[in-house]
């Protein structure tokens, strides 16, 4: 069956990937929606491992059509399959009607039927992608490093010359405890702000701590522990002034306590 496997970016458009592999690493069928940024569809590539592929656009219709060698021409060539052969696509237009037929065999349901064959029967028209009814599964993996990613912070700018009242005035800061807190309070807030996952929905990525998506409002999606764990301990590294501020209240607590008395 047909399964949504990839979202991918191209300039202002989203691909969406319906993919099906009949063995590891063989794409038996494939449907790729470039959807716009309102979730209108814009054109449907379509890959036949039987038959061949077929490119439909809404503006134009079909773009390109091109089939498989068959057996007989693929042994002229290689002596082996036609999904092996050395000239692979013929130049001879491809059936539509048996490309599509091919294809349809494994859609995941019936809109997706009606939106593909919508798509291609009346190209001129609006067609939208219910992104509600597809979610992102990856193939042979849990899902969870494609769905989160950890961004990485900006490099510091160069170190301008040193100045000492500068350096005291932030040293007089730092020991005030209620800066030292709301430092520390922004800089874990900005950690986890850098971790970030796709809605296995449409494809917009969001700040973990945002419940819904704000592209399609989907709910975000299940987590792992496993996984999130790995991406929170990253974050814990990027606190910097959270450790820096937990570091200085614990030496300067080490040297109250153990203060000896004249």
């Amino acid at each position: 069956m047909l399964r949504l496997t990839r979202i991918k970016r191209q300039n202002e458009l989203r691909l969406y990937c319906f993919e099906e592999y009949s063995r590891p690493d063989f794409l038996s069928r494939s449907v790729t929606l470039f959807v716009d940024a309102r979730f209108d569809i814009r054109s449907v590539h379509f890959n036949s491992s039987r038959y061949g592929t077929l490119k439909v656009s809404r503006d134009i219709g079909i773009t390109e059509s091109l089939s498989w060698e068959d057996d007989d021409e693929a042994r002229m060539h290689s002596g082996t399959a036609n999904y092996y052969s050395s000239v692979g696509v013929s130049r001879r237009p491809a059936v539509v009607e048996r490309v599509l037929d091919d294809i349809i065999v494994s859609s995941p349901s019936e809109k997706f039927t009606e939106m593909v064959r919508g798509f291609v029967g009346r190209f001129g028209e609006n067609h939208s992608y219910d992104f509600f009814h597809y979610k992102l599964e990856p193939i042979r993996t849990t899902g969870q490093i494609h769905i989160l990613r950890y961004v990485t912070p900006e490099k510091e700018q160069a170190a301008a010359p040193i100045d000492l009242k500068p350096q005291l005035l932030r040293i007089a800061r730092n020991l005030n405890p209620v800066y030292v807190a709301t430092r520390s309070y922004d800089s874990v807030l900005n950690s986890l702000n850098r971790i970030r996952y796709t809605c296995t929905s449409c494809g917009a990525e969001n700040p973990l701590l945002q419940k819904r998506c704000k592209a399609c409002a989907s709910a975000r999606p299940p987590l792992k522990a496993h996984a999130l764990l790995l991406f929170l301990i990253r974050a814990f590294i990027g606190m910097t002034y959270f450790l820096y501020a937990i570091a200085t209240l614990t030496f300067i607590l080490y040297t109250i306590l153990h203060l000896k008395p004249n």
